[in-house]
C-alpha cells in the first residue's frame, strides 16, 4: 500500500534527551502518536489511564486523544508522528511489539530531513516501515488513575516510590479521613482494594528494574520486600511465571503481558 507521496510525509520522527525531569501538559493532535521509551522512565496518562513504558517499549496514542506524557530525569526517547489519513492504525491507546528492525528504522526516520517524502528512496523507506508498524500486534497493561486529590496525591508518592509500605490506616491518617473512607474511596475509583492497588505500583517498577538490569535480589530489596522468596511469589502470581523465566522468554520482545486485575 503507498500511503505516503512526494505532496506530504506519511510519518516524521524526532530523538529527545531529558536531563531533567520535563512534564508536557495535556495536549492533542491530528497525528497518531508513537513514544518508543530508549532509556529512563516514562509515564503517559490519557482519559485518566496511567501508561507506564518500560524502557525499550513502544507505546501508540491515536489521534485527536488528549494525553499528558511525564518523563523522569536522564530519559532518551523517539516521538514518531504518523499521518492520520493513513488506514489501520491502532483506535486505541497501546503497546506495539516492534520487531528490532522496525525499531532502528524508526530511529533511522528520526535523521531523515523534513522534506525526505521528495527523494523516492526514502519515500520507499517510509512506505514500508508504516506499512510494518501498522501490522504490529498491540496489547496493553494500564493502571486507572484516582480523580480524587488526596488519592492522587498518594498515586505519585507510590508511584515515585513503590517501596513505601505504609497500610491504608496510616495513609488515612496522613490524608486526614477514615481508614473505612479511604478503603473505600481506593475501590470506587480503581476497582481495587488498598493492597491490590500499591501492589499494581509495584509490578511496574519491578518491570522497570528487572528490563534495565537490576538483579532479582536487589529489586526485591528496593520495593521493600524482606526476602526475595516473597518477592518472587508475588510476581508469579501476577505474570504466571519467576522472573527469570520470564525475562529469558521476553527478551526479544518488546512487550510485557497485561497486569491481572487491571
Amino acid at each position: 500500500m503507498d500511503i505516503s507521496s512526494k505532496s506530504g510525509p506519511c510519518a516524521r520522527a524526532i530523538i529527545l534527551s531529558r536531563d531533567k525531569e520535563h512534564i508536557k501538559e495535556k495536549h492533542s493532535h491530528p497525528e497518531g502518536e508513537l513514544v518508543l521509551n530508549l532509556k529512563g522512565n516514562i509515564n503517559c496518562t490519557v482519559n485518566n489511564t496511567l501508561w507506564v513504558i518500560p524502557q525499550h517499549c513502544a507505546f501508540f496514542i491515536p489521534g485527536n486523544k488528549p494525553h499528558q506524557v511525564k518523563t523522569a530525569a536522564h530519559t532518551d526517547y523517539c516521538l514518531a508522528f504518523v499521518n492520520p489519513i493513513i488506514d489501520g492504525l491502532p483506535e486505541k491507546c497501546g503497546f506495539l511489539t516492534l520487531s528490532p528492525l522496525l525499531r532502528e528504522m524508526i530511529l533511522h526516520m528520526a535523521t531523515m530531513p523534513e522534506n525526505y517524502y521528495e527523494n523516492d528512496h526514502d519515500l520507499h523507506f517510509a512506505n514500508v516501515m508504516i506499512n510494518t508498524l501498522i501490522k504490529m500486534p498491540v496489547a496493553s497493561y494500564s493502571m486507572s488513575i484516582p480523580y480524587s486529590p488526596k488519592l492522587k496525591e498518594i498515586a505519585d508518592v507510590l508511584s515515585s516510590d513503590p517501596s513505601d509500605r505504609r497500610t491504608v490506616a496510616e495513609w488515612a491518617k496522613t490524608m486526614g479521613m477514615s481508614e473505612r473512607t479511604l478503603a473505600r474511596l481506593v475501590i470506587n475509583e480503581t476497582g481495587l482494594t488498598f493492597g491490590q492497588w500499591r501492589q499494581q505500583f509495584q509490578l511496574f517498577a519491578a518491570l522497570r528494574k528487572l528490563e534495565t538490569g537490576s538483579s532479582i535480589q536487589q529489586t526485591a530489596w528496593d520495593l521493600g520486600y524482606e526476602s526475595v522468596t516473597a518477592f518472587i511469589t508475588m510476581f508469579k502470581k501476577h505474570f504466571g511465571k519467576p522472573p527469570r523465566k520470564y525475562l529469558a522468554e521476553h527478551e526479544d520482545e518488546i512487550l510485557y503481558p497485561s497486569f491481572h486485575g487491571i
